[in-house]
């Protein structure tokens, strides 16, 4: 992981609570992707599930789709939504950039080549870090998970309007 020298630049003789605290940011920003994911598998699932049902059901009312041109038109914006939901949910799951807390190679290039120790304060201070150029980058690929998931959000209220048109459609 490559992370800014500037941020090393600045020796604030960490403590370990101040380690401790960005380590638990990093932890937030880890469980904020697994909660993206989770939703993004609920979506999916339900998209999965009222999809196959209107498909389903479309071969039931294919007559009365060939004589109606507004429910035609009404089918064909829904099937776009359908189409941009799934491009929304695809998208988010795909952000994939993610750092990791710590690099091993960073860490070993910073060990003291000499017998000397590295000091509890060095090691913190690298840590730390370490862990902000982390917890930049997740927060940056996780707000974009976000937003392609509020995108999602919306299309599936649009998705469920347009089932509802459709239904009110077939019933009057």
């Amino acid at each position: 992981m490559a992370f800014n020298n500037e941020l090393l630049a600045i020796k604030t003789m960490a403590s370990k609570e101040q380690y401790e605290y960005f380590k638990d940011m990093f932890a937030d920003e880890i469980e904020r992707k697994n909660s993206l994911m989770r939703k993004t598998q609920l979506y999916f699932s339900v998209i999965t599930v009222v999809a196959s049902i209107v498909f389903t059901n479309l071969f039931k009312l294919k007559d009365l789709i060939a004589a109606d041109v507004s429910l035609k038109i009404t089918l064909s914006i829904l099937f776009c939504v359908l189409f941009l939901l799934l491009v929304f949910i695809i998208c988010s799951v795909r952000l994939q950039g993610y750092s990791a807390a710590i690099d091993i190679e960073s860490y070993l290039n910073q060990l003291p080549t000499t017998d000397e120790e590295q000091s509890n304060n060095d090691f913190f201070d690298y840590r730390i870090a370490e862990f902000i150029a982390a917890i930049q980058l997740n927060q940056v690929t996780n707000s974009k998970k976000a937003a392609f998931m509020k995108l999602s959000e919306y299309g599936m209220i649009c998705f469920l309007f347009m089932l509802l048109i459709i239904n009110l459609q077939i019933i009057l």
